[in-house]
C-alpha cells in the first residue's frame, strides 16, 4: 500500500467520534495481519475483540484500517472497536472499524 493511502486509512483509525485535535503517528505492528489480538489493550475483557471472535489483526473487517487511538484508555475500554471520523479542511470521511 503506498504510503499516503496507508497515512490516510490509518487516520480513519486513529481519531475518536468527537471532533478533537490528536497527534498522529505511524507504527507498522498494525500492517502485521497475523498479529494476535490478545497483544493489544481491546483483547479480551467485555469490550474485547477476541470476545467477538476476531483472532488476528487480519481478522477485523477493517484491516488493513487498524490502529491505536488516543480513546483506548486502557484494556477492555468501551471505545474499543468503534468508528471513527477524520476531518480536513472540507474532507470529512467517516470510517466505521467494526
Amino acid at each position: 500500500m503506498k504510503a499516503p493511502a496507508l497515512l490516510t486509512s490509518l487516520i480513519l483509525t486513529l481519531l475518536p467520534l468527537h471532533a478533537s485535535a490528536v497527534t498522529l503517528a505511524y507504527d507498522t505492528v498494525y500492517d502485521d495481519r497475523s498479529r494476535s489480538l490478545a497483544t493489544v489493550a481491546c483483547s479480551d475483557g467485555r469490550n474485547g475483540l477476541l470476545t467477538r471472535n476476531f483472532t488476528t489483526f487480519g481478522s477485523l473487517p477493517s484491516f488493513p484500517r487498524v490502529g491505536a487511538a488516543q480513546a483506548i484508555t486502557g484494556w477492555n475500554s468501551s471505545a474499543c472497536g468503534k468508528g471513527a471520523m477524520l476531518s480536513i479542511g472540507k474532507l470529512t470521511i467517516l470510517k466505521n472499524t467494526l
